[in-house]
């Protein structure tokens, strides 16, 4: 079931036909081709400057892309997959850059899919995330070298005392 929020209602309440109700919609959301053609150039430079930010996730950096991809695919351009796949590519941090050569050596670009190239780093963020050691490990190997470190101070002043 739709229903248009109150604030388009508003809007739509004098139309008289369902056609007319679409056009004023349409005419809302895209606006004429002026502001469709500049809301188009805007989508295209955020994509032109996508970089994934170093503390974001694959899942929410792959989201925040298919936003983008999105609302230019809705102002009715198209972009091939294959140009997506590499700009997400040349867009990682430099954590991701084994990953991206793996792929660029093994892979034909033309043809590798979103969804393959998704899959693919979400499996490697989880590898690397595995391999990092956690907080707690390091503060507590950090705990345990200083106790270490107390230990021998001591037995050294032990031995030049007795």
């Amino acid at each position: 079931m739709c229903r248009l929020v109150d604030s388009e209602m508003t809007k739509v309440m004098t139309c008289t036909s369902a056609k007319e109700i679409w056009d004023k919609l349409k005419s809302i959301h895209e606006g004429d081709v002026k502001i469709k053609e500049v809301k188009l150039q805007t989508h295209k430079a955020k994509f032109e400057g996508l970089k994934m930010n170093g503390d974001e996730s694959i899942e929410e950096y792959m989201h925040r892309v298919s936003e983008i991809v999105n609302a230019i695919w809705g102002l009715g351009e198209k972009i091939e997959d294959s140009i997506i796949v590499k700009k997400v590519l040349h867009s990682l941090p430099n954590k991701y850059n084994s990953k991206v050569f793996a792929i660029e050596e093994a892979k034909d670009m033309n043809t590798f899919s979103m969804d393959e190239l998704h899959r693919s780093l979400i499996a490697y963020e989880m590898r690397i995330a595995k391999e990092k050691p956690s907080d707690k490990e390091v503060a507590f190997k950090a705990k345990k070298k200083a106790k270490e470190k107390l230990e021998m101070k001591i037995q050294m002043q032990w031995k030049y005392t007795s």
